[in-house]
């Protein structure tokens, strides 16, 4: 075997050791005698290598991935990390990103390594090909998807940032070629196909397409507007143009089917023509892109990964902006053409919401954290078990942490989280009670509990003097979930429904300042216990629903309204177990507020 890897070595700069540039197809390695030693000799190599690398999770390679591509995990398990990686026997270690090529069995054959700059952390500039292929790539593919949870839409893509992309705004099978677009064999269980065509690429990918739309399922070939480059990618409309413009791109892809042609402007196959079936048939598109969707609060919820997401009012309403143009067939034999205005859109949409309803769905939600490693289960007697994401887990938000984590008290002593906890409470003599009380809020918040616990509160954070620490709490608590789960509506709002339904669904309201006389409303005192509201939305009927989240309000009591009137203020609902006070005296220097 040292024979064979030595061999392999003195000819890496040949037919074994490939640097495909941009768009090469990489060609596989040849078979046959010695050849076929070498083959094997190479593939036990990249094995070695891709064993002795560690996930990306963490690791300059997720940074790479994150800051200057602008993806984000969980990331795949054909993604790792080689801190000291060797393309060869006899090269010199470098720092790497690899991605695993697999073949249909699921058998690494070859790798795609990325070597990085550990200054940058970008591609390292000072190497002629920081991007290499090892093995026979060209004989398999990087899976990106989850093994676990297999997706209706099978997506293939040329290089790994590109297919990355795709896979952000809905699960997928989605496959990286390495290289040009080839043929994957679909799956029973594959309805769609999807080919992700970089702008200098699109007639390959459109007679892929056709090969796949000749069996019977659905392709699309997924462009970039052409402004974006000549060679512009998936990717680069990620970073130059945001999320959205990937989003608006896949809904768009150009269709391909084996019908010798189509009727009318759009892609909708119609019969009647009614708003109940157009509803339908958006359902159906949903569920096509996006997975099975379900119906709750009045509002249409999709699986992202890691928890479940809300599809805006604006996007839905846009996705049925297609069907402006399908033709049908009407009673008489003749040709209609559906012609969409403002009345027709919420008509359909509010037909449409009729379908997957689920009013209770997230009302079971398990006992857990929803992290980045997974969903941490508590089962009953406390004990925490790791599962991986899904979506019987219910869960509307994810905490920006990972575990299990090692536990270090004597670098917890010295973080600024604990010089804020002490400076913030010197000389109370409660101060390990309300350190206690901050703890059980951020753990209430981790959970989505709000809602459940037996007296739901609201807590209020209050001083005579300002710059005490009360605004670091907040930003303290909303930086624990996503963005998305947080809202910020103030209490003198709460009246308003255009303002409460913002509160549908988070898992934390944190509100800057609290008015007097929004701690007296009734309708305060309602949506700190989670009794029932009423409230509106743009597309469907007015409704019932009691999913508002935890509260957490600050106050800066003025000479004019001390401390005492703020608690007098509150006595009401201190007394009816909805308000918490916490109160933080000391000022806290400038330069320690920043974590």
């Amino acid at each position: 075997m040292d024979d064979a890897l030595e061999k392999s070595s003195a000819v890496a700069g040949g037919q074994m050791f490939q640097a495909p540039d941009q768009g090469d197809e990489p060609q596989p390695l040849a078979a046959g005698g010695a050849e076929d030693a070498e083959r094997r000799a190479t593939i036990d190599w990249v094995r070695q290598q891709v064993a002795d690398a560690i996930p990306i999770a963490g690791t300059p390679g997720a940074k790479y991935l994150g800051v200057h591509r602008r993806l984000r995990g969980p990331w795949p398990e054909a993604l790792r990390w080689a801190p000291h990686y060797r393309p060869y026997p006899d090269a010199l270690p470098r720092q790497c990103l690899l991605a695993t090529a697999t073949n249909r069995a699921g058998e690494i054959i070859g790798l795609q390594s990325t070597e990085l700059d550990p200054l940058t952390g970008t591609k390292a500039e000072k190497v002629a090909k920081p991007r290499l292929s090892r093995g026979p790539v060209g004989e398999g593919s990087v899976f990106l998807g989850n093994r676990l949870a297999p997706a209706p839409t099978l997506v293939i893509g040329e290089g790994l940032e590109t297919t990355l992309t795709r896979s952000l705004i809905a699960p997928c099978d989605a496959h990286a070629c390495l290289g040009a677009v080839r043929f994957i064999e679909p799956a029973p269980h594959h309805t769609r196909v999807e080919i992700l065509a970089d702008s200098d690429k699109r007639d390959a990918a459109r007679r892929l397409a056709r090969q796949y739309a000749k069996d019977g399922r659905a392709a699309f070939v997924v462009t970039v507007p052409d402004s974006l480059g000549a060679k512009a990618d998936l990717n680069d409309a990620l970073r130059q143009l945001g999320a959205g413009a990937v989003q608006m791109a896949i809904e768009d892809a150009e269709r391909f089917t084996n019908e010798m042609a189509r009727r009318g402007l759009s892609d909708f196959d119609l019969e009647i023509g009614s708003d109940i079936e157009i509803a339908r048939r958006i359902v159906e598109r949903l569920e096509e892109l996006y997975g099975p969707i379900i119906v709750a609060e009045g509002r249409v919820w999709r699986f992202d990964h890691t928890h479940w997401a809300a599809l805006d009012d604006g996007h839905l309403a846009r996705f049925v902006h297609r069907a402006d143009g399908a033709q049908y067939l009407d009673a008489n034999g003749n040709v209609g053409v559906v012609r969409l205005n403002k009345n027709r859109i919420a008509s359909i949409l509010d037909a449409a919401m009729k379908y997957r309803q689920e009013h209770n769905f997230f009302d079971e939600q398990p006992c857990g954290i929803n992290c980045v490693s997974g969903f941490i289960q508590i089962e009953a007697d406390g004990s925490p078990t790791l599962q991986p994401h899904a979506r019987q887990w219910r869960q509307r938000h994810v905490v920006r942490g990972r575990w299990p984590v090692s536990r270090e008290p004597e670098l917890f002593s010295i973080s600024r989280l604990a010089r804020y906890l002490r400076d913030s409470f010197a000389g109370d003599l409660d101060a390990a009670d309300k350190i206690n009380l901050l703890g059980e809020v951020a753990g209430c918040t981790a959970l989505g509990w709000g809602t459940r616990v037996r007296s739901p509160k609201a807590i209020v954070t209050y001083s005579e003097e300002g710059a005490t620490g009360k605004s670091t709490l907040l930003r303290l608590l909303r930086s624990l979930p996503n963005a998305d789960a947080v809202a910020s509506v103030p209490p003198g709002k709460f009246g308003d429904e255009k303002y409460a339904y913002r509160l549908i669904g988070r898992v934390l309201n944190a509100a800057d300042e609290l008015p007097d006389r929004a701690v007296r409303s009734d309708v305060f005192k309602r949506m700190i216990t989670a009794n029932r509201c009423r409230r509106a939305t743009c597309i469907a009927p007015p409704r019932i629903s009691r999913r508002l989240r935890f509260m957490c309000f600050r106050r800066t009591c003025s000479p004019r309204s001390p401390a005492e009137s703020m608690a007098a203020q509150c006595a009401d609902c201190c007394r009816s177990n909805s308000l918490t006070l916490c109160r933080t005296p000391n000022e806290i220097p400038t330069c320690q507020k920043g974590f």
